[in-house]
């Protein structure tokens, strides 16, 4: 079992085999991924760049600054 042929070992002379163009079921699958990962990646993303913008002014305010600004 140990011992190896010739025709084993010997390197192969097939040329590469051309890739195909992805089938549409294959790419629809592909974006459909892809509309799922940012789904899932976009609250991330929005609570990093809530965290890292300048707060400017204290989020509560009062109902008579609503009322004056009306």
């Amino acid at each position: 079992m140990a011992e190896a042929t010739a025709a084993s070992m010997a390197p192969r002379r097939e040329g590469r085999r051309r890739r195909r163009m992805p089938g549409v079921r294959t790419a629809i699958i592909a974006a459909a991924a892809y509309i799922i990962a940012v789904i899932f990646l976009l609250p991330y993303i929005e609570m990093v760049i809530t965290a890292l913008r300048p707060q400017r002014e204290p989020v509560t305010r009062t109902l008579a600054e609503v009322d004056v600004a009306c």
